[in-house]
């Protein structure tokens, strides 16, 4: 028997109440909630009659409904009643509305009590109703007499939206291996004047001394510095093409020998530390100002160094004369040669190895001093995860920008703030080790590929990546969730 003709036979014969058309408003349903259990499902809410005025001789039945993709029904009702409406219902129908789970509540006794909610608790038979998409409340019928309201939807719990699973990604940072020798390297180049013809040295010759302190800055540093030791200092000469390739030659030879001098003069080295090394004429150097002319739309300088990178360098110079024109060849003597007579330099170190805390001084102002490893371990001296930590990886794969380990590192903090577009940068240079596919593999599941993740996953597993098999538990249910 349905509510509504159980409430007709219970009230059968009487008149109308006064409250049939007021009762909307004067009801209503807070703190609702539902969940399931097994096959059954666990239905909660508050009525509050606060506002309702019920008479002696009036009652009010209101039936929940429960919705779901399975159908709909109505849930056990709530039989509110005057005091000559509850001896009566006592008295005649009490049984019979017990047996389909009508509360029966004598009204004028709640308000004496001031009690003016009622919590309402019913446990349910699923039978269909909640597949794994939820249940929801959406109206409230309510009557009195032999009428039954729509109360206007007193209480509406939306239906719950599609709970996704969110992954959480298990990345696994590698220690980069030891580096036994920290050999570095600084380099330079110094752009020295020289009076025409000459290899001799001048101070105050031009912008010289501007020049000759960035070389004296670099090597002052490493010998103040009490965490290095000089290893060598090798200066490469270059001179232009302009004239003689031999007297070319000879100008480069000569000038880096006396910048060689210089040097050893400035500290008292060993001959032994400094080596020297020339080009007579610096050719790949007119090569990139002509592809940089090139790329700003004027080829034909490009195009006959291209022709001609087999021919005598003295008939190559002259025919480029030529072939630029004199305009072209007057830019070329006033403003590239200059710039292709230079002094290369390099000064080589060696660093000493540094705990974590010692680093951390190299870190932000040289970082080139630390070795990857001791960068991991700067790293994890911080929380992992914090802007720290994260940035000590940034500044690594900067640093090292080949290196595999690098940039997996760095990958993993990019999938950790769920960035798989960053992330790919880096792991394309990540190498092939089992790390590197495990973090492809989260790469695949956060862009939701889930074939291509689980594959990559797998097979990581399948390597030794111990926590493969946390990441695959949630790819299953991440999966799981978007199927359902």
């Amino acid at each position: 028997m349905s509510f509504l003709s159980l409430y007709a036979l219970c009230v059968c014969g009487q008149s109308p109440c006064r409250i049939c058309d007021s009762i909307s408003g004067k009801v209503s349903v807070k703190d609702i909630y539902w969940s399931k259990a097994d096959e059954n499902i666990l239905v909660n809410f508050t009525l509050d009659v606060s506002r309702l005025d019920l008479k002696s001789n009036e009652s009010v039945l209101l039936v929940p409904y429960m919705y779901s993709d399975g159908g709909d029904t109505s849930l056990p009702g709530i039989m509110l009643c005057g005091r000559r409406q509850y001896q009566m219902f006592r008295r005649g129908k009490e049984k019979q509305l017990a047996k389909k789970g009508i509360s029966l509540l004598w009204y004028e006794k709640l308000n004496k009590k001031k009690e003016t909610e009622f919590a309402y608790r019913n446990i349910l038979k699923a039978d269909g109703l909640l597949p794994e998409k939820g249940v929801w409340l959406s109206e409230f019928y309510g009557g009195c007499g032999n009428n039954l309201h729509l109360l206007e939807q007193l209480a509406v719990l939306p239906k719950p939206e599609a709970q996704i699973f969110e992954v959480t990604p298990l990345c696994v940072y590698v220690m980069p291996q030891v580096e036994s020798i920290k050999a570095r390297i600084e380099k330079g180049k110094a752009y020295l004047d020289f009076p025409v013809n000459k290899t001799d040295i001048r101070e105050d010759y031009h912008s010289n001394k501007g020049e000759l302190d960035k070389i004296k800055k670099t090597i002052d540093y490493l010998i103040e510095n009490k965490d290095v030791r000089l290893s060598g200092i090798t200066i490469h000469g270059f001179a232009s093409p302009e004239g003689s390739y031999k007297n070319n030659e000879r100008l480069a030879k000569g000038r880096s020998l006396a910048l060689k001098e210089y040097v050893k003069g400035l500290y008292s080295f060993e001959d032994s530390l400094c080596s020297v090394t020339w080009t007579p004429e610096d050719w790949e150097g007119m090569m990139e100002y002509a592809r940089k002319k090139d790329q700003a739309g004027g080829g034909l300088l490009l195009g006959f160094l291209q022709e001609t990178s087999g021919m005598d360098p003295d008939a190559r110079e002259i025919r480029m004369r030529k072939a630029v024109g004199p305009d072209e060849y007057a830019f070329i003597l006033k403003n590239i040669y200059p710039v292709l007579r230079h002094s290369d330099y390099e000064v080589s170190y060696v660093v000493k190895g540094f705990e974590p805390e010692e680093g951390k001084k190299y870190l932000k102002t040289r970082p080139a001093m630390l070795s990857l490893q001791e960068m991991f371990l700067i790293a994890n001296t911080y929380p992992a995860g914090s802007e720290d930590f994260k940035d000590v990886f940034d500044i690594a794969v900067h640093l090292y920008p080949d290196n595999e380990v690098a940039n997996l590192n760095a990958a993993n903090i990019a999938l950790e703030e769920r960035n798989p577009e960053r992330a790919k940068k880096y792991l394309d240079k990540a190498g092939d080790s089992p790390e590197a596919g495990y973090a492809r593999g989260w790469y695949h599941l956060l862009r939701n590929e889930f074939d291509d993740a689980e594959k990559l996953l797998e097979e990581a597993k399948n390597r030794g990546v111990i926590a493969a098999d946390e990441a695959l538990a949630q790819l299953g249910k991440r999966k799981h969730s978007f199927i359902n």
